[in-house]
């Protein structure tokens, strides 16, 4: 893993972080959305960054993409958790004291370095919040004990996962180790037949037989098969690397028409991830599937 990167990654991942944890903050101090909602797009627009960081600093590896990820996805907790702290404390409800209100809440900063400085502190101060149920000033949200442990704690999982899962997204694309260059990705509109025994055609492929690829009897592209989940197919992803004759992937993967709680979902299932083909396979394959609709007996 090139140090470089990997230096880049945490240096610009930490102060991402910290921006978004006090975007974070100060959205549920003052906005009072729904909290769920707000922490989803914490996590998501974190693992956005990292992916794009990923991506800057050519880190190749998904395992050591998803372990940087990991300290950067706890500190942007520890930063959001101090800094609700601190608002808290600049609002006069610090445990103990009285709740003045959010409106012009000021931001408390010698409070925050501190927290920021002795972790235990923080601890304890989050366990006074806990029990003085000081969770918001106006007593919204969670209640004390128990639940709202497991608030923070549901949190953390949404704020680390989207960052692990967004960095070790994008270390999973094609590389081009000639070029050094992530390959780009472009998915074929033509949805494929599903997969009905995906260990058999994974061997045909990486054994150079593409002829089970076949196209769907339909006149919907992916895009609308996803959208009106009519009934199950495969996906068809081709990479190239600019200027890297060997640097052509082919990923295929199943979408799974299920019925889950009364509503119509896609599961989705890879057949074959990174498989590298020939750039006359590529150009074969984009000749095959790059249209929206193509009879049935087209690609025989």
């Amino acid at each position: 893993m090139p140090r470089r990167g990997a230096l880049l990654f945490l240096i610009a991942g930490g102060a991402a972080a910290t921006v978004l944890a006090f975007g974070y903050v100060y959205a549920l101090w003052y906005c009072r959305l729904v909290n769920g909602l707000l922490c989803l797009a914490f996590g998501g627009a974190l693992g956005a960054v990292l992916a794009q960081l990923v991506r800057r600093g050519r880190l190749r590896s998904p395992r050591g993409a998803a372990g940087l990820a990991l300290p950067v996805g706890l500190a942007a907790v520890y930063l959001q958790w101090s800094v609700y702290l601190a608002l808290l404390f600049g609002a006069g409800g610090a445990p103990g004291g009285p709740a003045q209100g959010r409106a012009g809440a000021p931001f408390h900063f010698r409070a925050w370095a501190g927290l920021l400085a002795h972790p235990g502190r923080l601890v304890a101060e989050l366990a006074a919040v806990n029990q003085a149920h000081i969770w918001t000033l106006d007593r919204r949200g969670p209640g004390p004990g128990p639940s709202l442990v497991m608030f923070w704690v549901a949190e953390a999982v949404i704020i680390v996962g989207g960052a692990c899962l967004g960095a070790r997204a994008q270390a999973k694309q094609p590389f081009s180790e000639a070029t050094g260059a992530w390959a780009r990705c472009a998915t074929m509109p033509q949805p494929l037949r599903y997969a009905t025994d995906p260990a058999a055609l994974r061997t045909a492929l990486e054994a150079g037989r593409f002829d089970g690829l076949l196209p769907c009897a339909t006149k919907l592209d992916v895009a609308q098969m996803i959208r009106h989940k009519q009934t199950s197919f495969a996906r068809l992803e081709l990479y190239a690397a600019p200027g890297d004759a060997h640097g052509c992937y082919l990923m295929l993967a199943n979408f799974e028409k299920k019925i889950q709680k009364g509503l119509t979902v896609y599961g989705v299932v890879p057949v074959v991830e990174r498989l590298a083909i020939s750039a006359a396979t590529h150009a074969a394959l984009t000749q095959r599937f790059g249209t929206a609709w193509a009879p049935s007996g087209a690609a025989q």
